[in-house]
């Protein structure tokens, strides 16, 4: 049973459930009463380096390797990424890459909120959910980026009449501009990072509940329903028309739900780990089978969990993206997240695509060989300035033994 399913709400972002299409992700997680998401655009760089070239720089490749050879690797360090990092370079030149950003944070307070009761995500169909208690009954939270090319879609809804307040916002960023828009059916976030790219979010509602603004926040009165649809927008290559790419269409949010599940369960069933497993320990939570294995019993089911969710993953991050996955996949609530969540090409990058065929998602890996592509020009244009420069290459020279190593030997081309 592919459900990851929890008794206890997650205490920070990192126990969040993701959610994503390749376009757009968003990690799920909040506290008793409140769901909290996260909101990611794949193209969300700050921008403000996006237009840096590599300049000619072969000439000062002996003075560096001086430095190193003399072991001064502090200068050495420093002198190379002066010389050969563009516009952009580790410390003391500025940032090597604008980090990816995080769009913004939505937040759903649930009022008059009893008890949380789990929260679980749906590996198969791509869907997390959230119930909690209120005096009138329960109410199911529902998550999910709409696969088929579509927008992130959220539902609340109950047997019972519940209300609720609606936030969105931004952690604070000095380096940004915001301002924000409320109506009753639609709250939009804009924000432009200077000397960067601009990216407009738009959440709107449709419920059978009353709506009203209130501080800047939405509140929704006596609601059995409410439905949100969240389109994310950059100027990034003039890639997507603004605000008109994805029109909510709130009467086909159930259809929507159904091929969404239809084409990511399908991507999902291709493979599957078969272990010897005890299928009582299905019926426990993640955190009571984690608990388990500490102790050092056996659960061959958590393996396989473990396993689909690897695969849930790399889906997630890929079925509808332009961009690979970057080092946090696509999910970020940091403005200046561990490694930028740049692209390693040395390892790390290469790593979360080691699945992509063996797991029969071969598709995943498209976004990947597109991007490299796009590397061509700039690449040409590079290896010209060299050449012209004489650089350095790198030559093999064979040693003794049946597997010969490649030394680097100082030598201008000829």
């Amino acid at each position: 049973m592919n459900i990851m399913r929890y008794t206890k709400p997650p205490k920070d972002w990192l126990e969040g459930l993701p959610i994503g299409n390749g376009r757009f992700a968003a990690m799920v997680w909040g506290d008793a009463g409140r769901d909290i998401l996260d909101l990611n655009h794949e193209k969300l760089w700050r921008g403000v380096n996006r237009n840096r070239k590599a300049i000619p720089a072969a000439e000062y490749l002996p003075f560096v390797r001086s430095l190193l050879n003399e072991g001064d690797f502090i200068k050495g360090t420093l002198a190379a990424n002066l010389f050969f990092a563009g516009n952009g370079g580790i410390l003391p030149v500025k940032s090597r890459v604008d980090p990816y950003q995080t769009a913004g944070l939505l937040s759903f307070q649930l009022l008059d909120c009893v008890a949380f009761e789990w929260r679980s995500l749906d590996i198969e169909n791509a869907i997390v959910s959230v119930s909690r208690k209120t005096p009138g009954g329960c109410v199911i939270s529902e998550f999910f980026a709409d696969c088929c090319d579509g927008p992130l879609m959220f539902r609340w809804h109950s047997s019972a009449n519940f209300s609720g307040i609606f936030e969105l916002s931004r952690v604070e960023d000095n380096e940004a501009e915001y301002s924000l828009n409320l109506n009753e059916r639609a709250v939009t976030f804009d924000c432009l990072f200077k000397g960067g790219i601009s990216y407009r979010i738009v959440c709107e509602f449709d419920t059978d509940g009353m709506c009203a603004i209130k501080n800047g926040r939405l509140v929704i009165d006596g609601a059995r329903e409410i439905k949100c649809m969240v389109n994310i927008t950059s100027d990034v290559f003039d890639s997507e028309d603004k605000t008109g790419r994805y029109t909510a269409k709130f009467n086909a949010f159930n259809q929507a739900r159904e091929e969404h599940c239809r084409i990511f369960s399908q991507m999902m069933r291709r493979v599957e780990l078969v272990l010897d497993e005890d299928m009582a320990l299905d019926a426990l939570s993640v955190e009571e089978r984690l608990a388990r294995l500490k102790d050092g019993r056996r659960d061959n089911g958590i393996t396989v969990l473990y396993y689909d969710f690897g695969r849930y993953l790399m889906a997630s991050a890929s079925i509808c993206g332009d961009l690979p996955a970057n080092a946090q996949g696509k999910w970020n609530h940091m403005i200046d997240p561990p490694w930028e969540c740049d692209y390693h090409f040395n390892i790390n990058l290469q790593m979360c695509y080691w699945m992509a065929e063996p797991c029969g998602m071969p598709e995943c890996a498209e976004a990947l060989l597109k991007y490299l592509e796009r590397f061509y020009d700039s690449g040409r244009k590079r290896r010209s300035h060299y050449t012209d420069a004489g650089a350095y290459t790198y030559r093999y020279r064979p040693t003794c033994g049946a597997n010969p190593r490649p030394s680097l030997l100082a030598g201008r081309r000829g």
